[in-house]
């Protein structure tokens, strides 16, 4: 949106300004003849008004809806030194509140960056920590298991550190209690035969229940590394945790 001064042929006695407004939507310029001396008054009104409230508003007044602003050609036509002066003022101010805000806005951003940061590697620190305790919690479980023996038939767990290896089940299974096979047809003779090595008695159950729960939390350690590929350092992690509880 500009103003020109200017002379119409059809109109020789009368100096008028011609309003040129560009429409966006077909490019073309339109012209409307309005009073010079009411563009001005209005012009220099609407300018001084907003001065005056300390505002820099240079848009057009007389559509709402149009965001151009009056050049500083025509505004220096219409307004004194003084109210030149005061519009110079407010630029240079808005400048600065811009230069701050912009300051601001990337001071925060290098703040949020910053939290991005931290809350990233605080939720790698916790997940590493989390996999590592279940990873204990895996194998100190399974160490536990590892002491007891099954019925085949039904499941059920019981554990000894000596004595007879014919186990006779509550549901009435007989089963061989160092490698849990159902004996209940050969019973006693499942025992110091061929193809059974299997001695009837053992003095001490505690070497081959060590032995035992090694093989058994082995197999679960490669079962969760399976699970969790970029968990490191797992058998270090596993040999530690049986000096401890093997110990």
């Amino acid at each position: 949106l500009r103003f020109q001064i200017g002379n119409r042929a059809d109109n020789p006695p009368f100096k008028v300004f011609w309003l040129v407004m560009r429409d966006q939507s077909s490019h073309k310029c339109l012209s409307y003849p309005i009073s010079q001396i009411s563009i001005c008054d209005d012009l220099k009104l609407q300018l001084e008004t907003d001065l005056h409230s300390y505002k820099l508003n240079l848009r057009c007044f007389v559509d709402p809806q149009c965001e151009a602003e009056y050049d500083m050609e025509l505004i220096e036509k219409v307004l004194d030194e003084r109210e030149i002066l005061r519009i110079q003022e407010l630029q240079a101010m808005e400048a600065g509140a811009n230069a701050n805000q912009a300051e601001e806005e990337e001071r925060q951003r290098q703040v949020d960056t910053e939290l991005q940061q931290q809350n990233k590697a605080q939720t790698e620190a916790e997940l590493k920590l989390q996999e590592e305790t279940e990873f204990t919690n895996t194998i100190v479980q399974t160490l536990t298991e590892a002491l007891a023996r099954h019925c085949p038939k039904c499941n059920r767990g019981l554990y000894k550190d000596q004595g007879c290896n014919h186990i006779i089940c509550p549901c009435g299974t007989h089963f061989c209690y160092l490698d849990q096979i159902d004996i209940s047809v050969v019973q006693y003779g499942h025992f110091n035969n061929k193809p059974s090595s299997c001695p009837l008695w053992t003095d001490d159950h505690s070497q081959a229940d060590k032995e035992r729960q090694k093989q058994k939390a082995g197999e679960k350690a490669k079962q969760f590394a399976t699970e969790h590929p970029g968990f490191k350092d797992l058998n270090g992690k596993l040999q530690r945790l049986l000096e401890q509880y093997l110990s």
